[in-house]
């Protein structure tokens, strides 16, 4: 039976999922453009990642689902077509409003990327992210501002993940990935103040983010997978 859908048996593959579109405030380029970097890419998997957002995953779908009626160049076509081949996974980006004191003494917030199973509808996930509460009122409209996505959105940790869980439509459909020595990772966090904390974003964390390939040696794989950055993935086999 695995010969006959695995004949080569287990292949390495390379998996980029950290690829904002221009949803992302602050990207610079148009759709087409994202589709020849998309379609060009030399990853079998692709993330699309917004700050709380979905919109440029699905704004992809959609020029997938219908290539014929969207404008484009040669090379933009060409893309398309080579991106039909290609595994699209939607990522969203988060802040967490947990604020905490970092190893030099001052404040320091965590991010962390929620990775969504690419067969749960994407309006679901659209439809979740703007219920999410900003100082007292729900995302709502604001959710095409992008500005907005970035510098004003955050929620607690514990929280959006007892959400999740406790969702029929989205529990076990997703990975949490959190940083570790990345921008904004757990590894700044202060043991000495918030070891407890910390300890309980790493146990909850499905994917370990690093460019070090030390701290890649240093935690174990059972209960995790551990994401090097440099075009090497353990996510799969």
């Amino acid at each position: 039976m695995a010969e006959k859908f695995w004949p080569r048996g287990s292949e390495w593959r390379k998996w980029d999922l950290h690829v904002h579109s221009p949803a992302s405030s602050g990207f610079k380029g148009d759709y087409n453009q994202f589709i020849i970097q998309l379609g060009n890419a030399d990853c079998d998997v692709i993330g699309i990642n917004d700050y709380f957002s979905v919109a440029g995953y699905r704004e992809v779908l959609r020029r997938l689902s219908d290539p014929a009626g969207t404008d484009g160049n040669k090379a933009y076509r060409e893309s398309l077509e080579k991106l039909q081949e290609k595994t699209l996974v939607p990522v969203v980006e988060c802040r967490m409003t947990n604020v905490l004191v970092n190893k030099k003494g001052t404040g320091q917030r965590i991010n962390f990327h929620l990775i969504f199973d690419p067969a749960v509808d994407p309006e679901n996930i659209e439809t979740f992210l703007k219920g999410q509460q900003v100082k007292g009122s729900s995302i709502g409209n604001r959710y095409s501002d992008s500005e907005f996505l970035l510098n004003d959105v955050a929620v607690d940790f514990n929280g959006i993940l007892n959400e999740l869980r406790n969702d029929g439509s989205f529990r076990d459909q997703f990975l949490l990935w959190l940083p570790y020595d990345e921008y904004g990772g757990a590894d700044g966090i202060n043991p000495k103040t918030d070891k407890l904390f910390k300890e309980n974003l790493i146990y909850n964390a499905d994917i370990l983010g690093s460019s070090n390939k030390k701290q890649a040696d240093f935690f174990p794989l059972e209960g995790h997978q551990y994401l090097y950055r440099r075009g090497i993935s353990r996510l799969v086999p």
